[in-house]
């Protein structure tokens, strides 16, 4: 890989609602400490450090969230941009590949998300480093491909074509978040799951996101070009946008320790496992999740809940509706009760 040419890009402007009420407008996800120390933003930029100068390292988030990330971005990054809205990833990947295009038209750019504990950072650097050469010579699209290890209608899953041996594989197909039954048959057909790390030559990125997300794609350049806003572009997942369409994407498989830590049980669970301080009391209880930051918590013959006290919010659900938590924010809306959001 040639000196200052790769780019990593943190992604850090999603809402962060499905990790409610530990994140909040005030507090985004990306602030959250999953171990001790960093929170989810530093980690997610110190990890690839060995790589990346402060200058070839950038990040994309939202206006609403400019003011609180910035103080913890500006010593990590070589540029923040600025999106006046969330659109989906799809437009944040364009749009900060349209702008590093205007001064590295040549550059490897690399995506990162910021809702990710990896407990074998260098194991991942190197990687990391194999799919930047390798994009760095293809003119393909290229993904990190872990393991599925159990059936989860939470990831993207990739087939990919091995017959050769040869890594990173062309990509088969790609399906986001498919039916829990599709996702045992994926497991079972030792299908990978998709890091949403993605690493691509700049040029060949934009060619292929025009050519099948031409709408967001046209949406990103008239937003830049000031002849229209924003709010008008799509919101649509870069995995739904561009990797069930493209016929140009690789996939490295690789077998760094890695947690998506963008649902309350995820990030409970390994932030519990990396701090070891619980102060919980269970007496017949089982299958519990807490979090609580100054409570001592006591459960008494109840099974299968979360309990997350936070900042004047107490929330109690069971862990097989917990992705109906949601729709408190929406009655929180509804009602204007902001302080709370």
């Amino acid at each position: 890989m040639e000196e200052n040419k790769a780019y990593a890009i943190a992604l850090a402007g999603g809402e962060g609602a499905a990790l409610w009420p530990l994140a909040r407008r005030s507090r985004p996800r990306e602030l959250l400490h999953c171990i001790r120390g960093q929170n989810l933003l530093e980690q997610t930029l110190t990890r690839v450090a060995p790589l990346f100068s402060v200058e070839q390292r950038w990040a994309i988030t939202t206006d609403d969230h400019r003011e609180a990330l910035l103080p913890c971005l500006e010593p990590l990054v070589g540029r923040v941009i600025v999106e006046p809205d969330d659109r989906g990833t799809a437009a944040s990947m364009i749009h900060a590949a349209l702008l590093l295009e205007r001064y590295h038209p040549n550059a490897v750019l690399v995506f990162l998300p910021v809702n990710q504990h990896i407990a074998q950072p260098g194991k991942f650097v190197d990687f990391l480093s194999h799919a930047i050469d390798f994009a760095a010579h293809q003119a393909r699209i290229t993904l990190l491909g872990l393991p599925a290890a159990y059936p989860s209608g939470d990831y993207g899953y990739i087939a990919y074509d091995a017959a050769n041996g040869d890594y990173p594989a062309p990509i088969a197909f790609f399906h986001e978040k498919p039916p829990i039954g599709l996702c045992q048959e994926y497991v079972k057909q030792e299908l990978l799951w998709h890091t949403g790390i993605v690493v691509a030559q700049v040029g060949i990125f934009l060619q292929e996101c025009q050519a099948v997300a031409p709408e967001i794609f046209e949406g990103v350049c008239h937003y830049l070009y000031g002849d229209a806003d924003y709010y008008g572009i799509p919101p649509l997942s870069f995995e739904k946008a561009v990797l069930e369409k493209t016929q140009r994407a690789s996939v490295l498989p690789a077998d760094f320790s890695w947690c998506d830590v963008s649902t309350l049980e995820r990030f409970i669970t390994a932030h519990a496992s990396s701090s070891g301080q619980r102060r919980v009391v269970c007496i017949d209880a089982s299958e519990n999740l807490v979090e609580a930051e100054d409570s001592l918590v006591a459960l008494v013959g109840v099974d299968n809940i979360c309990v997350v006290q936070n900042d004047g919010v107490l929330l109690v659900v069971n862990r097989d509706q917990i992705d109906k938590v949601k729709h408190v924010l929406d009655v929180l809306k509804q009602e204007r009760n902001n302080d709370y959001l």
